[in-house]
């Protein structure tokens, strides 16, 4: 990847895209953001795509780009049920659109995905094992996987899950368990959904590295312990010294969601550490240490 041109990253100012641009270091980048934002950010709807073709040619008036990071997506699990073509629109057609263009530049181009794309029956699960989303938003992704592999074949696609870490916008599930516990509220989570937390961070780090060594197709990015999303909230809690008292186990069942959720989810990440070992993925407890200082959670 040139450390001259700069990134592209849709969706920049989320809790991964922002770390993407943080891990860039020295190396310029460009964000989008769905609305005006101060500094170099560029407007961008990855929804409405497939209907303007002509803003996607605009994109690359400040082209060339070193690589195009698609990280935006439309992630509430729940509302997909009801919004599928929406749902569909961003998280498939978009991306898709980008990808194709920027295979006809030869950019390198990373498609973000996740574990919801398999049915949570036998994780976790490997890159070359057969997806069967149980979900619009999972059916989404791994839609949005192949759209993207067919129009750019030699697309990154990341698969991660459960991601957590500094976030601005204070919106991932650690933030709700500080805000929760803090005010010593009882808060329900699954015990009986496994799944692989992952640090943002690391999320970051290890993305950069695989596109500098030029990786193509499907690698896991996510954190190395597979444990139910209780015990994630109770190790997470110990780690950032709340009590842990107010976190009660229930089965998904309990929570009469609308989305099915996968419930032995998670990745396994051998791939990852065999391509880029110099990038450990880190604990809850290593993570949160790193997060500092979390109680700014900025």
């Amino acid at each position: 990847m040139s450390k001259s041109a700069p990134s592209l990253i849709v969706g920049g100012f989320g809790q991964v895209g922002a770390r993407l641009r943080d891990a860039l270091e020295d190396r310029p980048s460009v964000a989008t953001s769905t609305r005006e934002r101060e500094g170099d950010t560029i407007v961008l709807d990855l929804g409405s795509l497939r209907e303007e073709p002509d803003r996607v040619e605009q994109l690359f008036v400040r082209g060339p780009f070193a690589a195009i990071f698609c990280v935006g997506a439309f992630t509430d699990v729940e509302s997909c049920e009801t919004r599928l073509s929406h749902a569909m629109a961003v998280n498939r057609d978009g991306p898709s659109v980008l990808a194709a263009a920027a295979s006809r530049r030869k950019i390198p181009f990373v498609y973000f995905s996740s574990d919801y794309v398999f049915d949570g029956g036998a994780g976790p699960y490997a890159e070359d094992d057969v997806p069967n989303p149980l979900s619009v938003y999972g059916r989404s992704k791994y839609e949005g996987e192949q759209a993207v592999m067919a129009a750019h074949p030699r697309a990154l696609i990341i698969r991660t899950t459960v991601v957590y870490g500094p976030d601005a916008e204070r919106k991932n599930f650690l933030y709700a368990l500080e805000r929760r516990l803090s005010l010593r509220e009882a808060m329900q989570i699954p015990d009986d959904q496994i799944s692989t937390p992952t640090y943002n961070r690391d999320i970051a780090l290890a993305t950069i590295a695989l596109v500098d060594r030029r990786v193509t197709g499907v690698v896991n990015v996510s954190g190395p312990e597979a444990i139910t999303r209780a015990e994630f909230a109770r190790r997470a809690a110990r780690a950032m010294g709340l009590d842990s008292t107010g976190i009660v186990p229930v089965k998904t069942s309990q929570l009469k969601q609308r989305a099915p959720r996968p419930l032995r989810a998670g990745l396994r990440i051998d791939k990852l550490a065999r391509l880029v070992p110099e990038v450990p993925m880190r604990s809850v407890e290593a993570a949160i240490a790193d997060w500092a200082p979390w109680k700014g959670m900025s």
